[in-house]
């Protein structure tokens, strides 16, 4: 079918070739149009992500942890405490935090959202848990990172990583106490899924 059409549109150059070596097809009948973000994507300010991260309230997940007072913590609550040990506030009081942001007031009342020095390394991804996206690839991926970060011994070194995984989809229930275990078993990376809203 690939020769008999007029046209065809491409996301990547190797899908031009693709085409090319494959199905014969050369010239001005391929163009490649790359996939790229519309204008109004761009980089999020740090006090919307303050906003974000404050809504999405993540250290009260259910996911619960022992400590040594005979308590439970979240593992995001044990990331807060680490970080609040590790961040060093300018002059002024810390009055709000997230794992990624925190709010300082100054001496004068002025109040200043910045990132965290040490915050986590946050990745966000989409699915629609169907059994055409393989989530286990991220999962053996992770595997391997913690892996390489315990091998080098570089757990204070290398930044925590919190991944967000949005969507529903009927492999969801499948794939929810994977990861629970990986979560309980690797302590330098978290994984929630949560419903992200568009704004």
């Amino acid at each position: 079918v690939g020769p008999l059409a007029d046209a065809h549109l491409c996301v990547t150059h190797a899908m031009e070739v693709w085409l090319g070596e494959n199905f014969d097809v050369h010239g001005k009948r391929v163009r490649v149009l790359y996939d790229k973000p519309p204008f109004m994507f761009g980089p999020t300010r740090v006090e919307e992500q303050h906003d974000l991260f404050s809504r999405l309230e993540l250290d009260k997940e259910e996911r619960h942890f022992g400590c040594n007072d005979g308590r439970s913590k979240t593992k995001i609550e044990f990331w807060l405490e680490e970080l609040r040990i590790r961040d060093e506030v300018d002059a002024g009081e810390l009055v709000e935090e997230t794992l990624l942001t925190q709010m300082i007031i100054n001496r004068n009342g002025e109040s200043k959202i910045s990132l965290r020095k040490n915050r986590p390394a946050l990745l966000v991804s989409s699915t629609s848990w169907t059994p055409d996206e393989d989530f286990s690839i991220l999962l053996k991926a992770l595997e391997k990172l913690q892996s390489s970060i315990g091998k080098r011994n570089n757990f204070q070194r290398f930044p925590k990583i919190l991944i967000i995984v949005t969507g529903k989809g009927p492999e969801k229930s499948h794939y929810l106490p994977l990861l629970k275990k990986f979560n309980d078993s690797h302590p330098q990376i978290s994984i929630y899924t949560i419903w992200l809203r568009a704004d």
